[in-house]
């Protein structure tokens, strides 16, 4: 069984963000479209509008860091009792590429997930940076104007873009420190050597084993 790692928020109560105000408008909910392509299930039409931006977000997302983002917005996670498992099986069962980041969001339930593949690099699944994609997605839900879903995508990427950028900055400063490591301990090595075989050539001259080297300052004619 294969390790991932997950976060949860709630999100805002869905009958304030989708309800119906009249019958015509809940006949209008019914024909909405459904979103459905490689990285992005979009049952609720949450991302409307936007769908183009946050597509276009996520490949470029793809070519900066290495990161696939898979996002998902349903109405409920079903009558599961652990939402973060849910959708971490169901992560799994797509067999993902390394470095996948899912979004799962379920409006009615008022669930927000964010699931990282267990075959990705450390910086993105570790603990730390699932906690920041997750605050990231749910910042833009709350906001005084309302929830904004296409914002709260993009929000994630750009947080995935910073969590690299902070992980290459780490682990170039980690090569620079060991390198500098290496150099001091170089030349402490060769210090030690020379002092060492001072102290051995004196305890040669003074045990009569070899004789002092004097030399002469030359004069000048």
């Amino acid at each position: 069984m294969m390790a991932i790692i997950t976060a949860a928020l709630l999100v805002p109560s869905p009958f304030s963000i989708i309800q119906p105000t009249s019958a015509y408008a809940a006949d209008n909910v019914k024909d909405l479209g459904i979103v459905a392509t490689d990285s992005i299930t979009d049952t609720e039409n949450l991302l409307g509008d936007s769908v183009t931006k946050v597509s276009d977000a996520i490949v470029a997302t793809k070519k900066r860091t290495g990161v696939n983002v898979k996002l998902l917005y349903l109405a409920t996670f079903g009558n599961t009792k652990n939402p973060s498992k849910w959708a971490s099986d169901l992560l799994i069962s797509t067999m993902p590429a390394r470095n996948t980041v899912l979004l799962a969001v379920a409006t009615h339930d008022g669930r927000l997930i964010v699931a990282v593949s267990p075959n990705s690099d450390e910086w993105l699944k570790s603990k730390n940076t699932v906690d920041a994609l997750s605050d990231a997605a749910y910042r833009p839900l709350v906001t005084t104007s309302g929830s904004h879903w296409g914002q709260s995508a993009m929000m994630m990427m750009q947080q995935i873009a910073r969590s690299k950028r902070t992980s290459t900055s780490t682990s170039a400063s980690l090569v620079s420190t060991l390198v500098m490591l290496v150099v001091l301990l170089a030349v402490c090595a060769i210090v030690t050597a020379i002092l060492l075989r001072r102290r051995y050539v004196q305890r040669q001259i003074r045990a009569g084993l070899r004789k002092a080297h004097r030399r002469h300052a030359r004069t000048r004619r």
